[in-house]
């Protein structure tokens, strides 16, 4: 008797169609947002020894923060620019960069790579005991 006078319940479906919209506007979200970078290589010359040894003294620059880079002529340091570095030193001489300690990877690269873009084909990277 109770059953007649209640009505019959019917399962409600959910839509999927909102579901589809929120995880395809996700998906555009993530891809437009995302930074997709290319990996390169370096190539750093290690010091090794060798039967070929050069009595050539090379050419150190001090690469400090915010990208600056730093000679040292008569033991007083010189601050220089990218554009004026290749007027002091010669392109075809090793040169070692040594990066300050505060100093991040990005920043290393970057000049590492810039250095090879003037010319530089003997770039080495050093370090300080300090």
């Amino acid at each position: 008797m109770l059953d007649t006078l209640l009505p019959e319940r019917t399962k409600k479906r959910i839509s999927l169609t909102a579901l589809i919209d929120v995880v395809f506007i996700l998906l555009m979200f993530f891809m437009l947002t995302s930074t997709f970078n290319k990996w390169k290589t370096i190539t750093i010359n290690t010091p090794v020894s060798s039967a070929e040894t050069s009595n050539e003294t090379p050419q150190v620059i001090l690469l400090k923060e915010k990208g600056l880079l730093s000679i040292y002529n008569d033991g007083t340091p010189e601050t220089i620019q990218f554009d004026k570095l290749t007027h002091k030193f010669n392109t075809q001489k090793q040169l070692i960069v040594v990066a300050e300690k505060t100093v991040n990877v990005q920043s290393i690269v970057n000049t590492m790579e810039t250095l090879k873009k003037l010319g530089f084909s003997k770039l080495s990277l050093g370090n300080t005991d300090q």
